[in-house]
């Protein structure tokens, strides 16, 4: 990793692919329980372009750290308290100058399926599929968007 901010200076949207694993838990939602996944090492780049936003003088309040998952969220919560994070849902009417998205899903390449149905999409990338809120997640950066995935 070992990002440097001058990499990312004359863009406005960053791309960055990670490769991961990712661990299915169950979470409990209003006293019910559902499943949700996080992917540690998109945590890790989530972690560095914080800190990397921080070390610019770019103050908390201005960056915001979004996943579709909950389970993603809580352990990026865990591991940075001072971050503004929070899932896509409920960041809908707000916007931040930087957005840090972390998608979570990962899958290998001999696992992709070249025609995949509604049901493989359903279970292999779940959230992801919404094109209404990956519209909502990727339009509420105004400056910059760094955009974590595989």
């Amino acid at each position: 990793m070992n990002y440097d901010f001058e990499d990312f200076k004359s863009f406005r949207i960053v791309f960055l692919d990670v490769k991961g694993v990712e661990v299915k838990q169950s979470v409990s939602s209003n006293s019910v329980g559902e499943n949700s996944v996080r992917n540690d090492e998109e945590i890790k780049v989530v972690e560095e372009l914080y800190r990397l936003l921080i070390n610019r003088d770019i103050e908390n309040r201005e960056i915001k750290i979004l996943s579709p998952y909950r389970s993603q969220v809580s352990a990026i919560r865990r591991s940075n308290a001072n971050a503004n994070v929070s899932t896509v849902v409920t960041s809908q009417g707000g916007e931040w100058n930087f957005v840090i998205l972390s998608t979570v899903r990962t899958l290998a390449k001999h696992d992709i399926n070249p025609k995949p149905t509604i049901g493989w999409r359903k279970k292999h990338l779940g959230f992801l599929i919404d094109e209404h809120q990956i519209n909502v997640a990727i339009t509420r950066a105004k400056r910059g968007l760094f955009l974590i995935g595989d």
